[in-house]
């Protein structure tokens, strides 16, 4: 498995002998190849091969209470990108969405004037790509929940 990058909160660390004890824990754990626990965010990143979940099975062993924070579940974002006037329109904005970090899927469609993106990927992160790219964007969804599509 490729080595990603898995963000834990950590409950009930008070001092810097908790974040020591949670930092030797998940060290220990098999596939981890750095760890960076930081006591005033309570946020421990991980980077390495190991599952989330044996990852948070370690913290509770260590006696504190951890949440995954990152990897995100992955969300589809849709995006309305004015200015798409051809085939080379579509491609360029596909391949400036396709680049952004954190990115799985990217479909452009020229005659909506939609481009649904599916990943990880910040919405604000997929606008600047799309204005990057020389087309103008707004966001569609995640959509305020009294907006319907």
């Amino acid at each position: 498995a490729a080595p990603t990058v898995t963000v834990l909160r950590v409950e009930g660390m008070m001092c810097g002998n908790c974040t020591a004890k949670v930092e030797k824990a998940l060290s220990a754990v098999d596939g981890v190849h750095t760890v960076s626990v930081d006591l005033d965010s309570k946020l421990a990143k991980v980077s390495g091969t190991a599952s989330a979940a044996a990852l948070l099975e370690a913290v509770t062993a260590a006696g504190k209470e951890a949440h995954l924070v990152l990897p995100a579940a992955p969300t589809v974002t849709v995006l309305r990108v004015e200015g798409m006037m051809c085939g080379n329109c579509t491609a360029k904005v596909e391949k400036a969405l396709s680049a952004v970090d954190g990115v799985h899927t990217v479909s452009v469609d020229l005659d909506s004037k939609l481009a649904k993106v599916s990943g990880t990927a910040s919405a604000a992160a997929l606008l600047e790509a799309v204005t990057a790219a020389g087309k103008e964007a707004h966001l569609v969804l995640p959509a305020a929940p009294t907006v319907t599509v």
